[in-house]
């Protein structure tokens, strides 16, 4: 099989809030008191603001983030999700649209889980534009076609669509609610390890030194 077949998957990137984290973040509070339109995400109108609005926004945003990473908690499933992915020796990635400070506040509380590389919205464009996978493919050397690539939202399913991975998506009823296609949808971290097992995923021989 070929190294560059998207059927031969080298590595996988994971989603944080909803899919490694249970945390409840106050979206309708951020919503209401940013004034944010029915459709429009939270960082890109926060973005689209004149200053000093922006930088309020920000401020706001990362505010209820904080509190969010304080209260959080490590999805049912996932330290047995993250043994077994370093058993079998495949680098793992964390791509999330937190902030680098709301990371660290996760590491310290969750410190299994520990990845190659992450890259939050600071470091880049965030998610789903195709350029924050990039710090990933520079740093493990590898297409996007063999990544496996994991979440919960349609940004997700965005990103994963655009560049090529494999995605799969985590919902508890088993359906897929956005207009975007993807390749597995589960109902949890459980059945995710589950799929993982079947799938030609061959990390450990191609580990970036």
């Amino acid at each position: 099989m070929s190294v560059n077949s998207p059927s031969t998957y080298r590595r996988i990137l994971f989603d944080l809030d909803g899919t490694l984290l249970v945390s409840n973040i106050d979206f309708d509070y951020l919503r209401t008191e940013l004034s944010v339109p029915d459709g429009e995400g939270i960082l890109d109108w926060i973005e689209s603001l004149p200053e000093p609005l922006r930088t309020d926004g920000h401020h706001l945003l990362n505010q209820v983030e904080a509190k969010a990473a304080e209260e959080s908690q490590a999805a049912t499933g996932s330290e047995d999700l993250i043994r077994w992915v370093r058993q079998e020796e495949i680098p793992f990635g964390i791509l999330t649209r937190n902030t680098r400070a709301t990371w660290e506040v996760v590491s310290n509380r969750f410190p299994f889980l520990n990845p190659d590389i992450v890259v939050t919205r600071e470091e880049g464009q965030p998610k789903p534009h195709p350029d924050c996978l990039r710090p990933f493919l520079e740093r493990w050397n590898v297409i996007a076609e063999s990544i496996v690539h994991v979440g919960d939202y349609r940004y997700d399913l965005e990103l994963a669509h655009t560049t090529g991975m494999h995605s799969v998506l985590i919902q508890s009823q088993k359906v897929n609610p956005y207009p975007v296609p993807c390749h597995k949808v589960v109902s949890d971290l459980t059945d995710l390890l589950g799929y993982l097992k079947a799938l030609p995923i061959q990390g450990k021989d191609y580990l970036t030194k």
